[in-house]
């Protein structure tokens, strides 16, 4: 098993709509949307020796949203998800892939939820 710290960070020009929590009321605009996702994961290895390793992965985290003119807001992010690490010789080096299931509550007045498929490339310490 492992744990890992994910750490994301998104700005960018988007319509938003959220219910404001005080008047109740749903707000519209356009702005720039700044978004960060911190989460701690923990990574089940169902085969930790072979070539290729396979994964099943859960994480708990939070996520911080500003958007333009909208006060900011936080909310708690879940996932959960399946993936696999692929070492293309006998190297410290790997491709990865997974795919996860990702809740967020109360953010913006609003609870979240999606798909995502992730790739990249990591550094095994040790190996």
């Amino acid at each position: 098993w492992a744990a890992e710290l994910q750490v994301g960070y998104s700005a960018t020009d988007a319509d938003f709509k959220f219910k404001d929590k005080t008047t109740g009321l749903t707000l519209k605009g356009t702005g720039d949307v700044n978004v960060l996702l911190y989460e701690l994961n923990a990574l089940y290895y169902f085969n930790p020796e072979a070539t290729n390793i396979f994964y099943a992965a859960a994480g708990l985290g939070g996520v911080s949203v500003d958007p333009d003119g909208a006060g900011s807001d936080n909310g708690t992010s879940f996932n959960l998800g399946v993936g696999g690490k692929f070492f293309p010789s006998d190297s410290p080096w790997y491709i990865r892939a997974d795919a996860r299931y990702r809740y967020v509550s109360s953010i913006l007045g609003d609870n979240l939820s999606g798909f995502e498929a992730t790739a990249g490339m990591g550094w095994t310490f040790g190996k």
